[in-house]
Parts: structure tokens; sequence; C-alpha cells
């Protein structure tokens, strides 16, 4: 039995499988959808539709994952800090979140026409649209092979959890689905310890704060720039 224990435990030493960074951006895709010539000139076609500032929503499309996949509030606090830049910079007037309470469910129309159907209800004159996915690459090293002694499993520190999340935006016209500008960010977190002490949520948390954080950069440069657009005018009337 010990040197079936002994084999498990080199085979699996050092066996870190990387991360698959196009699957995990699958994730991130809507629905596909027939694309016919007809979409791409009705597309090229669009322009804005909203006038500065606007009224800038912000939802956050939930995310599966380790560690919860949930948005904490430390989150929602750092996109939320982007509000007074924008309202410098003359981008908009108000900044707040969409509720998922207010986004239909259901399969009728893609996920983008529910959020913006939702931010037409708050009243918003643009959403931008942020999703997520998380990956987790777990293993152990050569250390590990001390796990066979009953005190290894306590102090020694063989076991890996590496996580990789990746952040989107997207910022879209409520009227006409005009898309302004996108941000992507991603961030990496690495754990290791014994099997029984680490996890894989610390990695978890450690890579989506860094992923957040380049994001909220990332978008404070696209959307001071977008502040400045000729192409979108001034003086919006608002919706009540």
């Amino acid at each position: 039995m010990r040197n079936a224990l002994l084999f498990v435990f080199l085979a699996a030493a050092g066996c870190a499988t990387g991360f698959d960074r196009g699957s995990l951006a699958r994730e991130l895709d809507d629905v596909p959808q027939q694309v016919s010539d007809a979409d791409i000139e009705h597309n090229l076609s669009l322009r804005p539709m909203a006038k500065l500032p606007l009224r800038l929503g912000i939802y956050l499309s939930p995310y599966a994952g380790p560690g919860g996949g949930m948005w904490t509030e430390a989150d929602k606090q750092k996109l939320l800090s982007l509000r007074e830049d924008v309202k410098r910079s003359g981008l908009a007037a108000d900044v707040f979140f969409i509720s998922g309470l207010t986004v239909e469910p259901g399969a009728t129309a893609t996920e983008l026409k529910r959020i913006r159907l939702a931010a037409a209800r708050h009243g918003a004159d643009a959403v931008l649209v942020v999703k997520a996915a998380v990956q987790v690459d777990d293993y152990v090293n050569p250390l590990s092979l001390l796990y066979l002694t009953i005190v290894g499993l306590w102090v020694v520190p063989g076991t890996h959890y590496d996580a990789l999340f990746l952040v989107r935006g997207g910022l879209w016209d409520v009227r006409n689905e005009y898309l302004y500008m996108t941000a992507e960010a991603e961030g990496i977190g690495k754990r290791v310890g014994t099997p029984l002490w680490v996890r894989s949520k610390g990695a978890v948390d450690e890579a989506r704060e860094s992923a957040i954080k380049d994001f909220q950069e990332e978008l404070r440069k696209r959307m001071n720039t977008l502040a400045s657009d000729p192409r979108i005018p001034l003086e919006s009337p608002r919706i009540r």
C-alpha cells in the first residue's frame, strides 16, 4: 500500500497544467448568434444616441467559479470609485449599478438586450456590462512526497493553487446598442501550503483583486478619452 501511494505522489508531483485562456474567454461570450451581412451593415450604420453627460449604469454579470464566484462589496466600491473621475471629465452626470432584479429571465432575447432593458428601467443612457470568469490550476510539488508521513500533511508546503481571473467590460448605448468602448484585464493569484490549510479561495481572491485594479485603471483611461470623442453630442435630454 505504501509503495502504491508513493507511485501516486511521484506521478502527481510538479504536474501544473497551466491555464486555458481560450476556454476562459469563451465563458464570457454571449450565446452564439447567426450573423448575416445585414447585421454587419446595421452595426456599421449605428451612431451614438446618448448625449453627454451620460447617466451611466453598471451591470455586473454573475460569474461562476471557485471561491464563491460572487462580486464583493469591495469590488463594487472600486468600480464606483470611477464616479468622480467621469463626472470631472464630463462623460457622466451620474454612475450607478443596475440591479439584477430588473433583468428579465429567459432566452427570448440575448443577454445584452435584457440588460439594456433593465438599464432603460433605471433611466440610464449607457450601460457598462462587466463580465468575469475564473480558472484554477491545482497541483503538488515534489515536497508532497512527505505527505506520506502524518506530520508532513500539517507542515509541508507541497500543494499549489494558481488562479487566473479574467474581466471584460463593454459600454453600450441603451437605445440602439452602439458600442462606445471596451476594456479588459486579468489577474493571477497563487497560494502554496499544506493540504490541510491551503485553499483555492485565497488564490482566487488575489487574482480577482489584481484584475479589478487593472480593469479600473483601464476603464479610467478609456472613459477619459471617450469624454472628448467628437462623435458623442453634448447636452442630453434626460430619460425620466
